[in-house]
């Protein structure tokens, strides 16, 4: 299952949107990781609408901002993380906890 990874994030808006998280890290130099449900899915060969990222080395509201501001969406910032709307359901970019 886990070599389906590719095929699950190929397909729009899914595809623009880690094509820009890795630009916008690798521009900055920080580290950006999948977490949370999406990892689950993943594993269990299911696609997911909630992608949960956290980011290192750089300010998680200014990389969800770029972020946001690059796919040119809206974000939704809440107490300790940012809210991107993306297809039929929704990143979420916090810092490290």
């Amino acid at each position: 299952m886990i070599s389906d990874l590719t095929a699950l994030f190929d397909k729009p808006p899914y595809n623009k949107l880690l094509k820009t998280i890795k630009e916008l890290a690798a521009a900055s130099g920080a580290e950006v990781y999948l977490v949370g449900g999406a990892v689950r899915d993943i594993i269990r060969g299911v696609s997911s609408n909630d992608l949960d990222f956290v980011v290192f080395g750089e300010d998680y509201l200014t990389f969800a901002k770029k972020t946001a501001k690059s796919l040119k969406r809206p974000f939704v910032p809440f107490k300790d993380n940012v809210r991107i709307p993306c297809g039929d359901g929704y990143v979420d970019i916090s810092a490290p906890r």
